[in-house]
């Protein structure tokens, strides 16, 4: 790995993103810890603007330097853990939650949109926000951003991830505030559903405020981040809320990263090797909400009419685990032969809702699963079709073994 002499001041300790030019460095002066990054597709000036900004929740640029065709960005280093990772670890996040996050960015978001020209990030996504160890809300990731130039009419280039991508970052027109506007929204769903808008999305009334912010054409969506954080300081949760009406929410907010922070910060994991009591007390520190996600699926909206169905739902199949005639080879099977394939019957159609209804994230351990549109329904159907057949196929080689 070649490096200016300004690079060459860090040590290299880790990656930090498999499969890119991101590395874990430090300082050999001070000792302190930055990232270091290399951008192939960049425009030298936005880095610069963004260095002389150092606005707070942006991670602060302490160099630039041009190598070999590339731009390589040292900046500090923030410890904790992205919202991507969050989602993973515990699957959707709580309504009041999400909503702190999302205006937390819009209070950054705001700070970029209102520079002149204004600075449009362009890839707003879950693993683009962080939830620091002392609890903030962090924006990262500007490799993306454009200053808006008001002599263009559209994107020349598709800058982003095509999830979160406004259509206008595909050539449609130009990316302006409401570009980051769009991102916000998918990210919204997902953190609430766990799911892209175009698989599922949440209850009324959040849902009409994501669907708002990815309406196709800019100007039908909300005119400034600032506008959104107003509509999101007033809407209210349709289901049963986490906290009680008369608490403090910002308190509450505050009081659930901190055990997340301290939970889920393990960007250093040499901090934990062998240390297998710190682990058990870190793990002990999560939230109680982070319990919700183990309900079964039905039960984790705490809406009374899911539960409800759910309940009818697993009782039909328990029921029919019990009342249905076992037959092998065209013959009743003996007492055992039954209740074996009631059990069986019953944890195939449970493990089936499981997996629909994506149980703690289960899908998104899968590939393909989390993508959108048809490809992402077919790897759904695909290997929640291969998966139930595997638990079928299990279930018989255990008898074979037992008969």
């Amino acid at each position: 790995m070649s490096m200016s002499l300004e690079s060459e001041k860090y040590e290299v300790l880790s990656r930090l993103k498999e499969g890119k030019d991101v590395w874990l460095v430090k300082n050999q002066r001070d000792g302190r810890l930055y990232v270091r990054k290399c951008v192939r597709n960049y425009d030298i000036e936005v880095y610069r603007h963004l260095m002389a900004l150092d606005l707070p929740g942006l991670p602060h640029i302490v160099s630039i330097s041009e190598e070999n065709d590339s731009l390589v960005i040292i900046e500090e280093y923030i410890h904790g853990m992205t919202v991507d990772e969050i989602l993973e670890k515990t699957g959707p996040f709580p309504f009041e939650d999400t909503r702190q996050i999302m205006l937390a960015v819009c209070t950054l978001l705001s700070q970029l949109h209102s520079q002149v020209p204004p600075m449009i990030h362009r890839d707003i996504k879950p693993s683009n926000i962080l939830i620091g160890q002392n609890k903030e809300v962090w924006l990262l990731d500007f490799n993306a951003v454009r200053e808006l130039k008001p002599d263009s009419n559209r994107d020349t280039r598709l800058m982003g991830t095509p999830e979160f991508a406004a259509p206008e970052q595909y050539g449609f027109g130009q990316s302006d505030v409401r570009t980051d506007i769009y991102g916000l929204g998918v990210t919204m769903n997902v953190m609430l559903t766990g799911e892209l808008p175009s698989v599922r999305k949440p209850d009324r009334p959040i849902r009409t405020v994501i669907e708002k912010c990815i309406r196709l054409e800019p100007e039908d969506r909300f005119g400034n981040v600032d506008e959104l954080a107003r509509v999101l300081q007033n809407v209210k949760e349709t289901v049963v809320p986490d906290e009680d009406p008369g608490t403090d929410g910002q308190a509450a907010f505050r009081k659930r990263f901190a055990a997340y922070a301290e939970a889920f910060s393990r960007k250093m994991p040499e901090a934990y090797v062998g240390n297998e009591d710190l682990k058990a007390d870190l793990d002990s520190d999560l939230p109680p909400d982070v319990t919700k996600s183990f309900l079964p699926v039905g039960f984790r909206s705490r809406n009374i009419l899911h539960m409800i169905t759910a309940v009818l739902g697993y009782l039909f199949i328990a029921w029919m685990s019990i009342t249905v005639e076992w037959t092998e080879n065209g013959v009743p099977g003996d007492t055992f032969y039954q209740i074996y394939s009631g059990i069986m019957w019953f944890c195939t159609c449970v493990f089936t809702v499981f997996w629909l209804g994506n149980y703690r994230n289960i899908r998104g351990r899968f590939p393909g699963c989390r993508r959108g549109g048809l490809i992402g329904s077919l790897a759904v159907l695909s290997w929640g079709m291969v998966l139930a057949f595997l638990v079928v196929v299990l279930f018989a080689l255990v008898l074979s073994v037992i008969e």
